[in-house]
C-alpha cells in the first residue's frame, strides 16, 4: 500500500516550507516527482496545498493513478490547506477521494500554530477520520521545517532506504 503524506494547516503555516526540507523539492510550488539518485526511490510531491494551487479532481486523481502504477514510488506527500474553498476541493473533498481510491495509507501532520504546548483544536477533527491508522501528528510550527520534516521521515518513512 502506498502512503499519502498529509502536512496540513492553514494558510502561510509553513507547510511548503516543511515540504521542501522534507523532499529536496526546489520551490515551494513543486508539484512531480521527487527521485532519490542512490536509491532509485520516488515520491510525487504537491508542495503547494492542493487548494492554493487550484488542483481539480480530475487532475489528482491522475496522480493518483500514476503513483499507483509506479513501483519505484512510496507514495505521495502533499500540502492540505485548513480551508472552506468555494470552487476548490474541500480538505475532506480530498480525503473522500483518496479513500474511494482505496490504495493509499493515509498519515497525517498537523501544523500546530498555537505556539505554546496545548494541544491544537484541528488535531482533535481528523481523530478517527481519514482512513488513517493513527491519530494526526502535531507538528509545532515554531521550530525549524528541518525537525518537522525530520520527525515526518523517521514516523510516517515515506522516503525508502
Amino acid at each position: 500500500m502506498k502512503k499519502f503524506v498529509a502536512v496540513i494547516g492553514p494558510a502561510k503555516s509553513g507547510k511548503s516550507t516543511i515540504i521542501q526540507s522534507l523532499t529536496g523539492c526546489k520551490t515551494k510550488s513543486f508539484n512531480g516527482f521527487v527521485q532519490d539518485h542512490s536509491t532509485h526511490n520516488r515520491v510525487y510531491v504537491i508542495a503547494s496545498s492542493l487548494q492554493e494551487s487550484g488542483m481539480k479532481k480530475n487532475k489528482f486523481l491522475n496522480i493518483l493513478r500514476r503513483v499507483e502504477r509506479d513501483a519505484d514510488c512510496s507514495g505521495i506527500v502533499a500540502a492540505v490547506q485548513l480551508s472552506e474553498p468555494w470552487k476548490r476541493m474541500s480538505m475532506e473533498e480530498i480525503f473522500d477521494i483518496i479513500n474511494k481510491f482505496g490504495s493509499f495509507r493515509i498519515i497525517l501532520y498537523v501544523l500546530n500554530q498555537t505556539y505554546d504546548n496545548k494541544k491544537n483544536i484541528f488535531k482533535t477533527m481528523f481523530r478517527g477520520r481519514y482512513n488513517s491508522k493513527r491519530e494526526p501528528r502535531l507538528l509545532n510550527a515554531k521550530r525549524f521545517s528541518f525537525f518537522n520534516a525530520k520527525i515526518i521521515q523517521r514516523t510516517s518513512k515515506i522516503l525508502r532506504r
